[in-house]
């Protein structure tokens, strides 16, 4: 028998797909808890955030080229097939007949090895070429993997693009088409087809060095000298890794030397701009990446006051300053937390507010699957509402920071006018859009609005 911490990557994104509800488990957080039974981590997590962000895709592809409904078919048989079918659209290193033996191989009885090898095997004849590398064109027979491959079939299987642009993207970068549709509205052509690129890419990971305790360059060194590939990015602020590993188990990371946060979400707290000996209010903390950094540009002088209405995401922010060293930072329940802000005259205020996570999307791989047209209406106007409750209750308040991982102007630049319409004693200082790419090193998109109160 196989022992349970030797799995293969294969096996392990199979045992996390068949238990995962799209509709209610959060990916990462699943995938966390099987890692351990394997020594091919970052197979058993690309198999696993690759299959899930491109679901509707291979779903498509595989009724196309088989006989195949996904709804007539048991789940484990449905996701050997649907990791053998992200396989042969992605993982172009692989022979194709290695990955239908693989499949094949996961499965124990006869009939449905049968069938298993029956699907891939149609689906890897349908293909006409399996990477293309370099300029494409969209085309019905053209699925994009990269900005700059492809996978060509030998037949038109895909919605002209010329005729319906929005279901083209939508089908082939698992995108609802109602999401393609308003990005089209709202940005170019060329800006929607990056936004899309940009949310399927596979992210990178970003570190930001804990400034005080150590510089950028010094923490590359540091690094480094441990075998641990990276480079600076983002004007040599940050540091994005070159190559996987397990980020928990490095000595710099208990050390607390650094954070890991997008180059996105890493722009929001400088544009606060804390001072040393400031006193910040963060309204919805957790888990405290943020918080964190707030507290690093103060030099950890002075006092930031963080809350959560989670209290156990609370928590977590409690356990990262501790890790980094900071003492300056102050839990507080959500419930008084309003009356110990104006008790302690803060006058600057960081509203990172719950939001669709539509400009992170590539990490958050399942959101695709079950965002929706009213949950946008619904976060509006809670955002709204947390705006409207920091405006009339915190009367030290002098600067807020409202910030967004969503790239929805629903959720950014009309729920901001919608509060400046309401509260005339406040203006827009800057506001700045970030869309997701895969350009570079790429990055998560986001959403930022200084509100300086007259």
């Amino acid at each position: 028998m196989q022992s349970r911490a030797n799995l293969t990557g294969r096996q392990v994104a199979l045992k996390v797909l068949s238990s995962f509800n799209v509709n209610s488990h959060d990916a990462s957080e699943l995938l966390s808890k099987h890692l351990s039974s394997t020594n091919e981590k970052p197979r058993a997590c690309d198999l696993v955030y690759g299959s899930i962000r491109n679901l509707v895709l291979i779903d498509y592809v595989l009724t196309k080229t088989a006989v195949f409904d996904p709804t007539r078919v048991n789940k484990r048989l449905l996701n050997t097939i649907r990791i053998g079918a992200y396989e042969l659209l992605f993982s172009h290193a692989t022979p194709d007949y290695a990955i239908v033996d693989q499949a094949v191989n996961a499965i124990s009885s006869k009939k449905g090895r049968g069938f298993v090898n029956a699907v891939l095997r149609n689906m890897a004849r349908a293909i006409a070429q399996r990477s293309l590398v370099g300029e494409f064109s969209f085309s019905s027979k053209i699925a994009p993997t990269s900005p700059d491959s492809c996978v060509v079939f030998s037949s038109d299987i895909f919605p002209a693009p010329e005729n319906s642009f929005s279901e083209y993207l939508s089908i082939i970068f698992s995108i609802p088409k109602w999401l393609v549709e308003q990005w089209l509205s709202e940005f170019s052509q060329e800006q929607t087809v990056d936004i899309c690129f940009g949310s399927n890419r596979r992210p990178s990971v970003y570190l930001r060095p804990n400034i005080t305790k150590i510089t950028p360059h010094k923490l590359l060194e540091r690094l480094k000298s441990s075998e641990i590939e990276c480079e600076l990015v983002s004007s040599d602020a940050m540091l994005k890794l070159s190559s996987s590993t397990s980020i928990a188990h490095l000595g710099e990371f208990k050390e607390g030397l650094f954070s890991v946060q997008d180059v996105t979400a890493a722009k929001v707290a400088p544009l606060l701009a804390p001072s040393p000996f400031d006193v910040v209010a963060d309204i919805c903390s957790a888990p405290g990446t943020k918080t964190t950094h707030i507290a690093e540009l103060m030099g950890n002088c002075g006092k930031v006051i963080a809350t959560d209405i989670d209290p156990d995401r609370l928590a977590k922010v409690g356990l990262s300053a501790q890790r980094l060293g900071l003492d300056i930072i102050e839990t507080s329940s959500f419930d008084s937390v309003f009356e110990h802000i104006n008790q302690s005259h803060a006058q600057l205020i960081l509203l990172d507010v719950p939001c669709s996570n539509t400009g992170v999307m590539a990490k958050r791989c399942e959101l695709r699957h079950r965002i929706n047209p009213r949950a946008l209406e619904a976060l509006a106007n809670i955002q709204f509402s947390l705006l409207d409750r920091v405006a009339n209750e915190l009367s030290s308040c002098k600067r807020i920071c409202y910030s967004t991982c969503s790239i929805m102007a629903e959720e950014n630049s009309q729920v901001v006018k919608r509060f400046i319409d309401c509260h005339r004693d406040f203006s827009i200082a800057r506001s700045e859009l970030t869309l997701p790419s895969s350009v570079s090193h790429g990055r998560d998109g986001g959403y930022v609005a200084i509100l300086i109160r007259d």
